[in-house]
């Protein structure tokens, strides 16, 4: 079941530098190389190849100022509905949540097919219709060991079993994979002969009572288990983040730690523009989930509970994050102190290799100028001088994309960016900059 590590590319890793350099370009081959776990050195193909997968094991997102925890993990968002008298809110999750979800999947189905004894239902799975059947016919208590009543007062988003004593008011939990655990070790109920040193000896500290209780429940339910005969292992392809959610709440994550980590499909979340939205607030305690060694396969894994619905949420090993990040944006600077720790950052400056060479000479020397004036990470990236699908104009760039720029980085200062041109504009043969003129806009045209 293991493959080939043929790339290395790091799980955090950021692009910066000046606009125009490349970044989003990179990206896409970054991206597809991850996919298909192998160089891409044909730009149209990764290009195809990240289309393909574009909302699947590739997903995209811009940050914005406004972005927040509840949109990129999870959130509780009000149900619009005009046919509702009364307002209502339901659980919405963020695309870091799904792609996550998406991307551990993939460890919990290479380990069902790993594990799976033939003849014998998957207790995972046996325990969800056990769930069913208790919500389906209303079952509200349980026999004890010692013949009292446990009542059932709610079965949670996890699938957890809140029980209480018939004449109590504390109450008890009884969680999914505590219980198959203990299943796994006992089959048969008549094996346990003492129910506190017993149970203690597999799950530590627990309800004991109480987890004997369902367990009893539970073993009988699966020794009448007939399974579905139209549910095969291709089903496991069509559920949608709900199902999936439940069977990962279900297993243990040792069971999908013995899944090669690079055994099953990456996945890759793109986030543009990473330096605008506020890291802590979008990321919230997740942030510390990025480090290599916390994810699903590493030395120190770490698995949180969400705040709005108390999933469990660990951070899978097949997940690649790419952010981009403009340099000339002020922000980077409240940046680098969140991420540095946690992402690989590597930094894409111009390349005059790339530029059309009659232009090479005035671009070498408007950055020259512009690292003097400003800094290098202001300089103008290649793009902006590059033919694009066969068309590109000199003066179009400059006037429509180069010079808003320039006016930009030097706050609408016109006479600072007219000196700056003048001077690069010496080594460009051919082109002038229009007469000043306080009612026209600052412009390079072609000589007469």
């Amino acid at each position: 079941m293991e493959k080939e590590q043929k790339l290395n590319y790091p799980l955090n890793l950021i692009l910066y530098g000046p606009p125009g350099t490349g970044k989003t370009y990179n990206t896409v081959r970054i991206a597809a190389e991850i996919i298909e776990n192998r160089q891409i050195d044909d730009y149209d193909q990764a290009r195809d190849i990240f289309n393909q997968h574009l909302g699947g094991r590739i997903r995209f997102i811009t940050f914005h100022q406004s972005y927040s925890y509840q949109d990129f993990v999870q959130g509780i968002r009000p149900n619009v509905d005009e046919s509702q008298d009364s307002l209502t809110f339901r659980q919405e999750d963020g695309i870091f949540m799904q792609i996550a979800t998406d991307a551990l999947f993939e460890y919990y189905k290479l380990a069902k097919k790993q594990k799976q004894t033939p003849g014998r239902p998957d207790p995972e799975e046996v325990y969800l219709d056990f769930i069913e059947y208790i919500k389906e016919n209303n079952i509200t208590e349980f026999e004890t060991k010692t013949g009292k009543k446990a009542k059932l007062i709610k079965i949670t988003n996890q699938n957890t079993l809140i029980l209480k004593p018939e004449n109590g008011s504390r109450t008890y939990r009884v969680t999914a994979k505590p219980l198959l655990k203990l299943f796994r070790e006992y089959p048969d109920i008549k094996r346990i002969t003492n129910v506190n040193e017993d149970i203690k000896k597999v799950l530590g500290g627990a309800y004991y009572s109480y987890y004997w209780t369902i367990l009893k429940e539970f073993i009988e339910f699966y020794n009448n288990y007939r399974p579905d005969p139209a549910e095969t292992e291709e089903n496991l392809e069509d559920l949608d983040i709900t199902e999936k959610k439940k069977r990962l709440n279900n297993v243990d994550l040792s069971e999908l730690k013995s899944v090669d980590r690079y055994a099953v499909p990456s996945y890759v979340l793109i986030i543009d523009e990473i330096n605008r939205a506020n890291i802590s607030n979008v990321f919230g305690e997740l942030i510390t989930l990025l480090e290599e060694d916390k994810r699903s396969h590493g030395d120190n894994t770490l698995v949180v509970t969400l705040p709005s619905s108390g999933d469990q949420f660990v951070v899978p090993s097949n997940l690649y994050i790419i952010g981009t990040m403009n340099t000339a944006d002020k922000s980077i600077a409240l940046l680098d102190v969140a991420l540095r720790r946690r992402f690989v950052f590597k930094h894409m400056y111009p390349d005059s290799n790339l530029v059309n060479p009659d232009d090479r000479a005035f671009f070498e020397k408007l950055n020259e100028i512009i690292i003097q004036e400003k800094g290098k990470d202001f300089q103008i990236g290649h793009s902006y001088f590059m033919a694009k699908d066969g068309q590109y104009d000199f003066v179009e760039s400059m006037n429509e994309k180069v010079i808003p720029l320039l006016l930009e980085y030097f706050m609408n200062d016109e006479e600072k960016v007219r000196e700056i041109l003048k001077k690069a504009l010496d080594l460009k043969p051919g082109y002038k900059l229009k007469a000043d003129d306080n009612w026209a806009p600052l412009q390079i045209i072609k000589e007469e």
